[in-house]
């Protein structure tokens, strides 16, 4: 169950129950009621409402709309502090799968952006617009929470491409159905503000290949800034010392214990094969020395 704070209060309030109680105040206690609270999550409120009442909608759209809103909801109210990249996880980082007729195909990870409806991810995740892509909105509500272990059920929204951008690995997808809903404590930075050394965090779906799909926190430092040739110029990158998995391309990077996006994932990086491939213990040492690489998020400026 999801608790809202009003005031200094917490109040045992599920999204049902506030839902509930808003159509029936008269409009000066609704009025003082929502002052209370931040414009996105009133029209947020307002959207779930209008889905209910639109027949053409159906009910897993309003069921996922609703499990946002009151992800919405906790952070603004549940605590006192402004969240944390932590706190907002469940509700901004979204698996990206890509929509066929067997069903869909696993993907990578995208992140709410600071405009309603838009998500960011890995080009490379989604391609060139080749197949539809979807975006899976996540089963819990706090990343303490357990989570099912599997992709069985798993229920996504239809997002289109608006912005590819190839040389730098981004794409930004416009979801229609989460269009009242944004991250409005993302700050966008990049490679030039953060050192060697500093501590970074991130938030993925490793293994998401097909079997399973579970939003996992990860940490690392900050272990080399590079730059990479490519046609039109050097792109700024980052090197972690720690392995990315498939699945957590498109995962958004900040800064530890905050939410400024420093970087977004782009993929694990793998010494050229040298034939000489060396086992032990039945792994491959050679996949094992992988670092992983993430893009500048400057370069999301402008693509939005």
């Amino acid at each position: 169950m999801t608790f809202v704070r009003l005031q200094h209060d917490v109040h045992g309030t599920s999204l049902t129950t506030l839902m509930h109680m808003l159509n029936h105040l008269t409009p000066q206690q609704t009025k003082i009621y929502m002052d209370k609270m931040d414009d996105d999550v009133v029209d947020a409120y307002k959207h779930v409402l209008r889905m209910t009442t639109n027949e053409s909608v159906t009910k897993k759209s309003v069921m996922l709309a609703t499990r946002l809103l009151e992800n919405k909801i906790m952070l603004n109210y549940g605590r006192k502090s402004m969240p944390t990249a932590v706190d907002s996880a469940p509700s901004t980082v979204f698996a990206i799968v890509l929509i066929n007729s067997d069903g869909f195909e696993p993907r990578g990870t995208g992140f709410l952006l600071n405009k309603p409806g838009y998500v960011a991810t890995a080009s490379h995740v989604v391609g060139r617009g080749g197949a539809p892509v979807g975006v899976v909105l996540n089963e819990i509500r706090e990343i303490d929470d357990f989570q099912l272990a599997t992709i069985s059920g798993v229920r996504y929204f239809p997002a289109e491409i608006v912005a590819f951008d190839p040389i730098h690995d981004l794409a930004i997808l416009y979801v229609p159905q989460l269009a009242v809903f944004t991250n409005p404590s993302l700050v966008i930075s990049g490679a030039d503000n953060i050192s060697v050394g500093q501590d970074v965090m991130s938030y993925g779906f490793p293994h998401f290949d097909g079997t399973r799909k579970v939003l996992t926190r990860f940490d690392a430092k900050i272990g080399a800034r590079i730059l990479l040739p490519s046609p039109a110029h050097d792109v700024k990158y980052m090197v972690l010392n720690t392995l990315a998995r498939p699945g957590q391309s498109g995962a958004p990077v900040f800064r530890a214990g905050t939410h400024e996006l420093v970087a977004v994932l782009s993929g694990a990086y793998q010494p050229p094969d040298t034939g000489l491939t060396i086992m032990l213990a039945g792994a491959n040492l050679s996949a094992m020395s992988q670092t992983t690489h993430i893009v500048s998020a400057e370069y999301l400026k402008g693509m939005y």
